[in-house]
């Protein structure tokens, strides 16, 4: 099943970084509704005629506000603040809230632990090239 928290309705996945609390969805409820950064904002054509901005991810009273529906904002998330934050630019705000890391994967996170080396608890970019290289015999291909 697809996340909804997404604004721009791809459904990304959330994940944790604790390989035991990967299928686990962290509560949006604990992050306030807000987007600044404004990433994957939609354009829609304001009452003036001129182009305006939204996210499925802000206040949903600024959302509706804006022509949304407050069906498509149920249960988004600002994707930018937390995939900065992954990268060390996450925000800190005056109330003192610190914008947490956001990881997030595909279709395919259930599958991750087949990277894992086995007995090792993390993998590397090595650990997957190694597998990709296996034929599905669990063989190494030929020449790599």
């Amino acid at each position: 099943m697809r996340s909804r928290r997404s604004p721009d309705r791809s459904g990304w996945r959330v994940a944790t970084a604790r390989p035991r609390d990967w299928l686990r969805p962290r509560p949006a409820a604990q992050r306030p509704r807000r987007c600044d950064l404004g990433y994957l904002r939609e354009a829609y054509r304001r009452p003036d005629g001129k182009v305006g901005y939204r996210c499925a991810a802000e206040p949903v009273d600024d959302y509706v506000r804006k022509g949304g529906s407050p069906s498509e904002a149920e249960g988004r998330q600002c994707l930018g603040n937390g995939l900065l934050a992954t990268i060390g630019f996450g925000q800190t705000r005056r109330d003192g809230y610190v914008e947490p890391a956001l990881i997030t994967a595909g279709d395919g996170l259930v599958d991750v632990a087949r990277f894992v080396p086995e007995g090792a608890r993390t993998y590397t970019a090595a650990d997957v090239i190694d597998h990709l290289l296996q034929d599905p015999g669990g063989r190494q291909t030929p020449g790599a």
